[in-house]
């Protein structure tokens, strides 16, 4: 009995690695195959392929936020700026998440109201795990696609901690850059990039659309 036992933990060791290895292997090829992101304020499912197709959008510039978070106020400052500046060229989107310190209100209302207060001026999407098993469509794709960048450091796959960056090509649906945790969006070197991200989107979508 001992040796059975044991050679069904076995088993299902095997198949708790499998499932695990074939999340990864599922994760989607471009942000336009992202499924479930989903808008707080309304529940509908953001199209990231219909928005890309509109020709005025280049790019799409994701952040885990949260409301009671030390990076929180100037998380929200830049995300503001960059929404406000570089609108509709560039689409802010922000994640609610809860991870890192239960720094995320549970109710989708008290994460509204506290963005309004914050003079958000760009979409939040559903609150969402962006770690674990329970990570969303959206962070293992961005997670996923981070690995692959030029220079990602060995902890590529992790989200660190509230008010990471992710900037998306909207001509290809592939991940351009991500920026960790304090990370000043208004810096002349995210700007740099920001602007080059603009410049260079192809004018005709790929077949990905």
């Amino acid at each position: 009995m001992r040796t059975s036992t044991c050679g069904i933990c076995v088993i299902f060791s095997a198949l708790v690695t499998l499932a695990s290895v074939t999340k990864s292997l599922a994760s989607p090829e471009t942000l336009f195959k992202v499924q479930g992101a989903k808008l707080l304020e309304t529940g509908a499912e953001v199209d990231f392929s219909a928005l890309a197709k509109d020709d005025t959008v280049k790019a799409f510039l994701i952040a885990n936020v949260a409301s009671m978070c030390g990076y929180t106020e100037s998380g929200y400052q830049d995300l503001r700026e960059i929404a406000s500046r570089y609108d509709p060229k560039i689409v802010v989107l922000g994640a609610p998440c809860a991870q890192f310190g239960n720094q995320e209100y549970a109710q989708g209302d008290r994460i509204l109201a506290f963005a309004e207060s914050k003079g958000a001026n760009f979409p939040l999407l559903e609150r969402q795990d962006v770690n674990g098993d329970s990570a969303s469509e959206l962070f293992t794709f961005l997670k996923a696609e981070s690995c692959k960048l030029e220079g990602a450091d060995k902890d590529c796959g992790d989200v660190r901690w509230n008010f990471e960056f992710f900037l998306v090509d909207a001509s290809t649906g592939k991940l351009v850059k991500r920026w960790r945790t304090g990370t000043r969006l208004l810096a002349p070197e995210v700007l740099q990039v920001l602007d080059a991200t603009i410049s260079s989107a192809k004018a005709e979508r790929t077949k990905e659309l």
